[in-house]
């Protein structure tokens, strides 16, 4: 897949530009991310695998997973490891793609996430990419709905750490202000 850039260490994520100016790529560091969640991530992960074989034509859309946090890093981190367990490289995508992106999603092996802000109440449908047919997710707050051809989509909202790994996660960010 190519150069792939890497967090610094103890940064749980990174966001670089990549191809076009509107995309970013996340990069997502294993080490800084507490194991239950990385563990949860691998189990969403199964469920997004493709439900036909990739080049295939096929009816029904494609597996997506919204992916709720309290704030907006933390569902962008879950992203990423998503991505890294179904071994791809996570794009962000804001608002509208631009034209041509679903087979260059496809060709480089990129994993679409849009990061989307929505008013309480709001229901908003799942963009369309053309030439993509792979698993999409949806990084948001807690705020609004989701759906996919009239279908609410399955949501995995992020848990907070347990409280021993909210103290080493504490422990190795303090340590690192030496």
């Amino acid at each position: 897949h190519g150069h792939r850039p890497r967090p610094r260490p103890g940064q749980a994520h990174r966001l670089t530009h990549w191809g076009w100016p509107q995309l970013q790529v996340l990069e997502v560091e294993p080490a800084s991310v507490p194991a239950s969640l990385s563990q949860a991530a691998e189990r969403h992960a199964r469920g997004l695998s493709p439900a036909r074989p990739a080049g295939t034509a096929g009816e029904g859309a494609a597996p997506a997973l919204v992916v709720r946090s309290g704030h907006p890093r933390e569902a962008l981190m879950a992203c990423g490891l998503l991505a890294a367990a179904l071994d791809k490289q996570a794009v962000v995508l804001a608002d509208q793609a631009p034209a041509g992106l679903g087979p260059w999603l496809w060709l480089r092996g990129a994993l679409p996430v849009w990061q989307l802000e929505l008013a309480p109440g709001e229901c908003r449908e799942l963009p369309v990419l053309p030439g993509y047919h792979g698993p999409v997710l949806v990084a948001m707050g807690l705020d609004g709905s989701m759906a996919s051809e009239g279908d609410a989509l399955p949501v995995w909202a992020v848990p907070l750490p347990a409280p021993h790994e909210r103290v080493q996660l504490w422990q190795r960010h303090l340590g690192q202000m030496d």
